[in-house]
């Protein structure tokens, strides 16, 4: 069972050029330790948007994963990556980094294998 609560709030909204994966986060931590923290790329044509506005208890991020083929994107799971990696960040920022939890993976994958924006994953 994962340690970080799961709040599966990851969506795929299909356009023209292929499709975008969202997700936002309230974050208790100021923009620039955030930014810090998220240095990420992609090399297949996908490009990532991550946007910070400062609130007063921290900031909003927001997230977005412009792809090219949304079909291929459910198929290798890049909703249940995002999610998982996120779910890592707030620990990570407050000075508690965890290990990537499996379980907690497995948990998202078959939520959003449900609603159709992740592969199902044969549990055997």
């Amino acid at each position: 069972m994962s340690d970080v609560p799961a709040s599966y709030d990851g969506a795929l909204e299909r356009t023209a050029d292929g499709g975008v994966i969202r997700f936002e986060r309230r974050l208790p931590f100021l923009i620039r330790d955030v930014w810090d923290a998220i240095e990420h790329t992609y090399v297949d044509g996908s490009h990532l948007r991550w946007e910070l506005e400062p609130v007063d208890t921290g900031c909003v991020l927001r997230l977005s994963h412009f792809v090219t083929d949304t079909d291929r994107a459910i198929g290798n799971s890049y909703v249940v990556g995002l999610h998982a990696s996120l779910a890592r960040l707030e620990p990570c920022l407050a000075g508690r980094p965890v290990a990537w939890d499996w379980d907690g993976c497995a948990e998202a994958q078959a939520h959003y294998a449900s609603v159709g924006l992740a592969a199902l994953v044969d549990p055997s």
